[in-house]
């Protein structure tokens, strides 16, 4: 009973492997369509991929070219444009440094302004010394015309002195008291001379361009202090009259002297306009 329970007809296994044979060659068809099917759907897939990766670079690529169509074009470095010596039209080279051309005129910019600066500082300072002379030559302006009051008193009581030989008692009381000032400027005189030491220690001499004019001021103070040392040696010396002073000094001399001085300072500078 084993025996037939353990072998079978040789017909069974022939159908077994026939259907066996069968059943795989239908496995391996199935496999391989769905491995073909696969690889169509891959293939699909990377075509999709690819062409949409296309699209994407062709996208940035048309955002690049609008980008850069507002923007100047620039030469390429290494090109002719790049390498133009200083010499060429548009007027860099290749290092984009300005050229010569730009160079000298930044300098002669400077040297203009400089120039302008310097001129216009000049000028200013000429006009500051010109107003300090005028006005320094204005106050001795009006010191000479003090002086020349005086010049013209001591004058005046040096006259009357003389007639009545130095003696005050003959002289008449009401012609005393008419030229008191007169006969007391006689007794003593002394120029002013304020001025002339703020001229000497303001600076303003050596700004002064008409150094005749000046001579002539310089002069005329000189004179008034020889005119100031004669009156006082007329009255503390029994001297003569003509000993004392010039042909001229009180005859009107020493007033025209002045007079001379104080013309040329208006006409200088306008004082009496």
């Amino acid at each position: 009973m084993k025996e037939e329970q353990t072998t079978k007809n040789p017909a069974e296994f022939s159908a077994e492997a026939a259907s066996g044979s069968a059943t795989g060659r239908r496995r391996r068809s199935r496999g391989r369509s769905r491995g073909h099917q696969n690889g169509q759907n891959a293939q699909q897939a990377s075509a999709q991929s690819a062409g949409s990766a296309s699209q994407k670079s062709q996208q940035n690529a048309g955002q690049r070219a609008q980008q850069n169509s507002g923007r100047p074009n620039r030469p390429a470095r290494g090109t002719a444009a790049g390498n133009r010596k200083p010499g060429n039209p548009a007027g860099r080279n290749s290092a984009g440094s300005r050229s010569w051309g730009d160079y000298m005129r930044q300098l002669l910019v400077v040297i203009v302004g400089v120039a302008l600066t310097l001129a216009a500082a000049g000028l200013v300072e000429r006009w500051r010394e010109a107003r300090q002379v005028r006005g320094v030559m204005q106050l001795v302006s009006e010191e000479l015309k003090a002086n020349r009051a005086l010049t013209a008193e001591a004058c005046r009581g040096i006259a009357l002195l003389d007639e009545y030989g130095r003696d005050y008692g003959r002289i008449p009381a009401d012609t005393l008291e008419k030229y008191r000032s007169d006969v007391e400027r006689a007794a003593g005189f002394a120029p002013q001379s304020d001025a002339l030491e703020v001229l000497r220690l303001s600076g303003a001499m050596a700004a002064v361009q008409d150094r005749q004019l000046l001579l002539e001021v310089l002069e005329c103070y000189a004179y008034l202090e020889r005119f100031g040392a004669a009156v006082n040696n007329y009255n503390s010396l029994e001297t003569a009259l003509g000993d004392c002073f010039g042909p001229e000094t009180l005859d009107g001399g020493a007033v025209e002297h002045v007079d001379r001085v104080l013309r040329q300072l208006d006409e200088r500078y306008g004082f009496g306009r």
